[in-house]
């Protein structure tokens, strides 16, 4: 449909309806100057000032779960140890999976917060337990010295809740736990899932650290050798906490080189023949596939081990 009121098919033409430009621009019917409209060209345009648009505000993440009640589970805490810190956690049931906390422990020192160690732990019972590393902190005064005493404080997050900040309830710190001659993390230490058996393919980092050791011990003939593992956060906590010991004594078994270290967790785990099979190809025998069955090779190659060493 042509919509020009000037074409001559369009609206314009017919009994009652202008029929040229001129006619559309006449005197209003209820008086006024009567002047004829001005052309649309000639109007002067507004100065209208544009609205600036504000940009919407981002939405904020509704926290569902609720930290608390944050402690320092020991009594006395010293320099160079691990001591038990806590928090309570509410989860609402859509939530009850989600337990993973993490910590961050900070001391005060005359230069602001000093952040000293941090790690996760996993709530039971509505209750997040860690054991923090308590190191002194690197902090020194013009004369060289390390601080004598130490405040102490802890951060704890939740991915659903608002940070709780543990400086309501400090830990002050003012004589040494056993002394800390040196420290080393062994990075990258695997073992067989949910075992405690050590892949054998790290026994080269196992060896330099009993070089390591040699040397400490000349330093320091009555000093003690302490080892600490790790599990992931999959599972129930208390096991993985048993499953964590298992594993710094196995580490602990090949480092002092104690035998019976590793029958004891032989027994207490139930070890397969896995172990024995990776073992064997670790000393260049063939027991065929690592499968934890009893077959002619791996027989074989138990017997061409006893036969090299004398067994």
């Amino acid at each position: 449909m042509n919509l020009d009121p000037f074409s001559k098919n369009g609206l314009g033409s017919g009994p009652g309806k202008p029929s040229s430009r001129d006619e559309i621009f006449v005197k209003s019917k209820t008086g006024g100057l009567g002047r004829r409209a001005a052309p649309a060209a000639a109007l002067e345009p507004m100065d209208i000032p544009s609205a600036e648009v504000a940009p919407e505000p981002e939405a904020k993440k509704v926290l569902k779960a609720k930290l608390s009640n944050p402690k320092w589970d020991a009594d006395k805490v010293g320099f160079n140890e691990e001591s038990p810190i806590s928090v309570d956690l509410e989860l609402p049931p859509d939530l009850a999976h989600k337990t993973k906390v993490s910590f961050e422990l900070f001391a005060k020192t005359p230069k602001g917060p000093e952040k000293i160690s941090q790690g996760d732990a996993t709530a039971e019972g509505g209750k997040a337990t860690f054991k923090i590393p308590v190191y002194i902190p690197a902090y020194k005064d013009e004369d060289g010295n390390r601080m004598p005493k130490v405040e102490y404080y802890f951060l704890a997050k939740h991915s659903e809740a608002a940070p709780l900040d543990g400086s309501i309830s400090p830990k002050v710190v003012d004589e040494m736990a056993d002394k800390v001659i040196e420290s080393y993390v062994l990075e990258g230490i695997t073992f067989a899932f949910d075992s405690s058996f050590l892949h054998p393919k790290h026994a080269p980092v196992i060896k330099d650290m009993c070089v390591k050791l040699g040397e400490w011990r000349k330093k320091d003939p009555e000093g003690k050798l302490a080892s600490f593992g790790h599990a992931d956060l999959v599972g129930d906590e208390t096991y993985n906490k048993g499953l964590s010991e298992r594993r710094a004594r196995s580490v602990h078994a090949l480092l002092v080189k104690d035998p019976q270290g590793w029958e004891d967790l032989h027994k207490e785990e139930k070890w397969d023949l896995s172990p024995v099979q990776s073992l064997l190809v670790h000393t260049g025998e063939d027991p065929g596939t690592v499968d934890g069955k009893d077959g002619p090779k791996t027989q074989a190659a138990v017997k061409s081990f006893q036969g090299k060493h004398g067994l």
